[in-house]
């Protein structure tokens, strides 16, 4: 039997830590602020356009190689479901023109419910 059978949802997202994998962001945005690097790494993820795609999923496979929790069994199948529809959603976002005419109209909130998936998503990888 598998371990993710014998404990619910709510036990695992009991043992993600978001605050830390929030804190470690603002703590990279605001070095990057600080140091004066935000403005041009924001000229260079806007030049090339599946940049973002490529670093935020080489970051996701980074936390995961790097989370004490690398064998599949480990995780419950609803953290699966949301790291595939983050997955699904970044790469919509960054292919497709709909998808991102959505994000633009619908903006903030979309924006925030995105970065709020991929916040999360990042937290059960590094489990």
């Amino acid at each position: 039997m598998t371990r993710h059978r014998n404990r619910s949802a709510f036990q695992a997202y009991k043992q993600l830590d978001i605050g830390t994998a929030l804190a470690l962001m603002f703590f990279a945005v605001v070095g990057l602020v600080q140091t004066g690097l935000m403005l041009d790494i924001v000229d260079m993820l806007t030049q090339y356009k599946f940049l973002p795609l490529a670093g935020s999923f080489a970051a996701y496979a980074i936390v995961f190689a790097s989370s004490g929790t690398r064998n599949p069994q480990h995780y419950h199948p609803l953290e699966w479901a949301i790291v595939s529809v983050t997955a699904v959603i970044m790469t919509a976002h960054a292919t497709l023109a709909e998808v991102q005419t959505l994000v633009t109209n619908t903006s903030p909130w979309s924006s925030i419910l995105i970065m709020g998936l991929m916040v999360v998503c990042g937290a059960v990888l590094g489990k």
